[in-house]
C-alpha cells in the first residue's frame, strides 16, 4: 500500500520495473521523459523507483510534468532510503510519502523483463543483472548437486560462502562487481575482521581459506557466462599468508608445533572408556583425524595377516599409506568391527545408531569423534587441543626418531619431488619406527607400568 499525503494512493503500477547502466555500475529507471540514476545497491534503487513512481502517476493524473519540488523530494529520499524492510516513512516540506516494502530480491532467472512478478528488473540493453546474493544461492546450489564433490568439501564450501556475505553485499548488482570492489573485499578479508561467532580476530589461515573461496566463487560466475572478470582478476587474490600473522603470532609459529606430552596421553588414556581409547590409538599409531577414522573401510583392515596392518589411500589426498598395528589398537580395532552392522559404505565403524562417525547434512556436520573427544579432554584434566594435534603429536615422533621422510610417509603425504612417479614409500622404515614409538609410549597403554609411574 502507498499514501501520497495521507491518502492511499491507487495509481501507482503494479510492478516497479528497473534497467542496469553496466558502464557506470549503476540501476536506473526512465520515467515521464527523464532518467534517473538509482545508485548501484539493487535494494535501495527499488525503494527509489517506487518514491519516483507515485511522484509521476500524480502529476500525470494532475495533467502536470514535473515540479522541482518533485526532484527536490527525490533527492533527498536517494540520501535518507535505508536497506531495511518494512515500511518505509518520507517528509520534505508539506510532502509526505508512506509505503511497505516487503520483498528482499527477486529469485535468480526467474524475474526478467515481460514476465509478471514483485519488484522487476529488466535487463536493458547493457546486459544481463543478477544480485551478488542470487549468485551465490546459485553456485551453493550448483556446487551442492556435484556428485563428484565429497561431503565434507561441499559443506566446508558452503559455509564459506556463507561467511562472505559480511564481506559482499547480496543486493549489490552482480555486475557492478569491479575491479575496486573485488579489491575492497580482499582487503577487508586480509584485515582479518572479527568473526560474528566469536567476537574475536578471524584467524589468519581462515582469511587465506575465505579469500579462496571467493575466487572460486568468482570463476564459476566467469566461466558460467554469469558476470564479466575485470583486468588483472587473477592478481587480486594473490595475498602472502605469513604477511597476515601478527608479532604475537609469528612469536607462537616460531616454538614449533603444538602436541601432547607423554603425560598427557596417559592422562587421556586412563580417563577414556574403550570408544575413546580406539580413537586415541588409531590417531597416534595410524596419523588418523577425524575424516581418516570415518571414512575406514572393512576392507581395508587386515587383521588376519601378520604383521596385522591398515592399507588405504588417503581420502583427502589419495595417497597410499600403509601402517602397521600396535597389540593394542588391533584388539581395540577388532573388537569394534565386531560389531558394525553392514552397511553400504562397507564403513568399519559407525555410532551406535549405526549412522557415520561424522557425516553431513543440510543443517551442518556431525562430528561424533569430536564430540567425544570435548567430554575426554575435560574429563582427563588436559590442555584443550583438538584431536587432530594427536596426528600432529604423532607426527612429530615419528620425524624424531626415523626422519621427515618417514613421517611424510606415516601422514600420507603427497610426496613433491620425481620420487613418487619412479619408487614406492619404504613402508618397513615405518613400521619400525611405529615400534619404537609404540616403545616410548609404553607408560600409556600398559597397564602395569601405570601403577609404577611416579609422576
Amino acid at each position: 500500500m502507498v499514501t501520497f499525503n495521507g491518502k492511499t494512493h491507487p495509481l501507482l503500477p503494479k510492478y516497479t520495473k528497473l534497467s542496469y547502466f553496466k558502464r557506470k555500475g549503476l540501476f536506473r529507471k526512465y520515467v515521464g521523459g527523464r532518467m534517473f540514476y538509482l545508485g548501484p545497491d539493487a535494494f535501495k534503487a527499488r525503494k527509489l523507483a517506487v518514491v519516483i513512481s507515485v511522484f509521476w502517476c500524480v502529476r500525470k493524473a494532475e495533467g502536470r510534468t514535473w515540479q522541482p519540488e518533485d526532484l527536490e523530494f527525490i533527492g533527498m529520499a536517494k540520501e535518507q532510503l535505508a536497506k531495511g524492510l518494512g515500511r518505509v516513512v518520507l517528509k520534505h516540506g508539506d510532502t509526505h510519502l508512506e509505503f511497505e516494502h516487503g520483498e528482499k530480491y527477486p529469485s535468480w532467472g526467474k524475474k526478467r523483463k515481460g514476465q509478471a512478478g514483485g519488484d522487476n528488473i529488466n535487463e536493458g540493453d547493457e546486459g544481463d543483472v543478477g544480485m551478488v546474493g542470487e549468485a551465490m544461492e546459485a553456485f551453493k546450489r550448483q556446487f551442492s548437486s556435484n556428485p563428484l564433490i565429497a561431503a565434507s568439501h561441499r559443506s566446508t564450501m558452503i559455509q564459506k560462502v556463507d561467511a562472505l556475505k559480511t564481506v559482499l553485499s547480496p543486493d549489490r548488482a552482480l555486475a557492478s562487481m569491479g575491479y575496486d570492489e573485488l579489491t575492497a573485499m580482499v582487503s577487508k578479508l586480509t584485515s582479518r575482521p572479527k568473526s560474528v561467532k566469536t567476537g574475536k580476530k578471524i584467524a589468519a589461515q581462515t582469511a587465506i581459506n575465505l579469500i579462496s573461496a571467493a575466487r572460486q566463487f568468482f570463476n564459476w560466475l566467469r566461466d558460467s557466462g554469469r558476470w564479466e572478470e575485470p583486468r588483472g582478476f587473477a592478481r587480486i587474490f594473490r595475498v602472502n599468508r605469513k604477511a597476515l600473522l601478527t608479532n604475537a603470532e609469528r612469536k607462537e609459529a616460531a616454538t614449533g608445533v603444538e602436541t601432547f606430552t607423554v603425560e598427557e596421553l596417559d592422562k587421556l588414556w586412563q580417563a577414556a572408556n574403550e570408544q575413546n581409547r580406539l580413537f586415541l590409538a588409531l590417531a597416534l599409531n595410524c596419523g588418523f583425524a577425524q575424516m581418516e577414522i570415518a571414512t575406514l573401510r572393512a576392507w581395508e583392515i587386515h587383521l588376519d595377516i601378520e604383521p596385522k596392518h591398515i592399507a588405504r589411500h588417503r581420502r583427502k589426498t589419495e595417497v597410499f599409506g600403509q601402517w602397521t598395528l600396535w597389540d593394542v589398537t588391533a584388539d581395540l580395532l577388532e573388537k569394534r568391527v565386531r560389531r558394525t552392522p553392514k552397511n553400504p559404505e562397507e564403513l568399519a565403524l559407525l555410532t551406535r545408531y549405526a549412522n557415520p562417525l561424522v557425516r553431513y547434512s543440510d543443517s551442518g556436520r556431525t562430528d561424533a569423534i569430536a564430540l567425544a573427544w570435548q567430554k575426554l579432554v575435560a574429563k582427563a584434566g588436559v590442555t584443550k587441543l583438538g584431536f587432530r594435534f594427536l596426528r600432529k603429536t604423532g607426527a612429530d615422533m615419528i620425524r624424531k626418531i626415523a626422519g621427515l621422510e618417514v613421517s611424510e610417509a606415516y601422514l600420507a603425504h603427497s610426496e613433491k619431488s620425481l620420487a613418487r612417479v619412479y619408487s614406492n614409500r619404504d613402508f618397513d622404515k615405518l613400521a619400525e619406527a611405529l615400534t619404537t614409538m609404540r616403545t616410548q609410549l609404553a607408560v600409556v597403554f600398559d597397564e602395569q607400568l601405570w601403577k609404577d609411574q611416579s609422576y
